[in-house]
């Protein structure tokens, strides 16, 4: 039986078994060393080994060490490995193969902010913003922002196949650096606890400083930026923070140096979102429809109209006109506004109608204004269902039939003289919003409502008034 075979026409290469697999095999060889070295910026000084059959990412060959393409192509990764990236693998007990792109990214440009304003990031400084958890995937660790900390919003939500682009390297000092005794080969499925200590004010200081004034910006971060801010940051001598330690604080002391932290953190938040406030305001790609509803584009000189005429024209971006009901003014959304709060407008919109439709089209059956089509009149017990405030018409009396008008008449008399026909009814409906059997007093007398339980009833309704002691 042959192999399975691709998309393309070429067979398909079988996925390689292991503790966190399985794993796909490389797609790089040695015939494409130029292009890769020329797109990961690897100097030809790095011995580069490419996977064997047998080889995956979880099972390096002995001496070697694994990492994807995407690492040095994408997130500005270089040789020798940041000692940041070598202490975190050596410090939480994780292989470099572990982490996804967008963890890479992270580490690497809030330390290129730090080195671009002379200061070194710390591993328990990156801990106090950021948290280091496993994902979906399993063998795969993702980093998560703390509340009101996330400095980039807009990484890469996905990456397309970079699992499938990865080579082995030699372990030794143009790779690790000092640190290569301390790299991790072996995979875990539960990183280690690393006691991160208190926030440090110096971290405080520099953090507010470099995200208020710095570009934060992801697409500011290009690979040749951090590999630059690398390669300066291993020749220089940076302001570093001083780790704070609770082991010899009594409960009070903790207590105070935890409260301060909690107010330092916000600082470093409206910091943040100051800096982010600078950023330009990048508008997505607006959609010409909403709710099936398209609104032809604004320029400049032409403003939107809508139903009730002239919209009020805005130096923002382009306003989508939402059309609703046919009795209502047009809703304007911006295309910065979610998706769940359109629906949730436009519910709205569309149930306020609904509530006074009915009996207004009732009433043009009734009247005769609705056209040539003439809708069955409308029982009392229908009517008092429906009505929930005054004013609402009373159906004339050939509408009903003859043991209603005689039960309605007799229960009016029984009223008295101050109560018109028009408050019976409405004494009656009242009644009929208040359950299924209702007291209504007069002077002298109790008379018991009874309610009927089928709303589907008609014009043939009985309304009984039993008089009750």
């Amino acid at each position: 039986m042959s192999p399975p075979k691709s998309s393309s026409g070429k067979p398909t290469k079988p996925l390689i078994p292991g503790v966190f697999g399985p794993h796909p095999p490389s797609i790089l060889s040695a015939e494409n060393i130029a292009e890769i070295r020329g797109s990961t910026g690897i100097p030809s000084e790095i011995e580069i080994r490419f996977p064997k059959v047998h080889e995956s990412p979880e099972n390096p060959p002995p001496g070697y060490y694994c990492a994807f393409k995407i690492f040095f192509s994408a997130c500005g990764l270089s040789f020798p490995l940041p000692e940041l990236i070598v202490k975190m693998m050596f410090e939480l007990g994780f292989a470099l193969p572990q982490m996804c792109p967008n963890f890479v990214r992270t580490v690497m440009c809030l330390q290129t902010l730090g080195e671009e304003f002379d200061y070194k990031l710390s591993l328990a400084d990156f801990l106090q913003v950021y948290t280091v958890k496993t994902g979906r995937t399993k063998g795969t660790l993702y980093v998560s922002p703390l509340s009101g900390l996330k400095v980039f919003d807009d990484l890469p939500e996905k990456d397309e196949k970079w699992r499938k682009s990865y080579f082995f390297f030699l372990v030794n000092e143009l790779t690790f650096g000092h640190l290569a005794n301390s790299h991790i080969s072996k995979w875990t499925s539960k990183i280690d606890h690393f006691e991160r200590g208190l926030l440090c004010p110096t971290f405080v200081e520099f953090f507010s400083r470099f995200c208020s004034q710095g570009q934060i910006a992801w697409d500011s971060f290009s690979c040749e930026r951090i590999r630059e801010s690398t390669t300066r940051l291993r020749g220089r001598s940076l302001v570093c923070s001083d780790p704070i330690s609770t082991s010899e604080m009594n409960y009070r002391e903790e207590r105070a140096s935890q409260l301060a932290e909690k107010d330092a953190k916000l600082n470093m938040a409206a910091a943040l979102a100051e800096g982010k406030a600078r950023l330009p305001k990048k508008c997505g790609p607006s959609s010409s429809e909403v709710d099936g509803t398209s609104a032809p584009p604004a320029g400049p000189s032409e403003p939107l109209t809508g139903a009730s005429g002239l919209l009020p024209s805005s130096p923002g971006p382009a306003v989508i006109v939402v059309a609703d009901s046919s009795d209502e003014p047009r809703e304007v959304i911006t295309p910065s506004v979610e998706v769940s709060s359109q629906r949730a407008d436009s519910s709205k919109k569309r149930k306020e109608p609904e509530t006074s439709s009915p009996l207004r089209e009732k009433s043009r059956a009734r009247t005769g204004s609705s056209g040539d089509e003439r809708v069955p009149p409308v029982s009392p017990a229908d009517l008092m269902r429906s009505y929930t405030r005054p004013g609402v018409r009373v159906p004339a009396f050939a509408d009903m039939s003859e043991l209603n008008r005689a039960n309605f008449f007799r229960f009016a008399d029984k009223i008295g003289e101050t109560t018109s026909s028009a408050g019976c009814f409405a004494l009656l409906s009242w009644s009929f919003s208040r359950g299924s059997a209702a007291r209504v007093r007069s002077p002298g007398t109790h008379f018991r409502v009874k309610g009927l339980e089928n709303p589907q009833r008609g014009s043939g309704d009985v309304l009984s008034f039993a008089p009750t002691p």
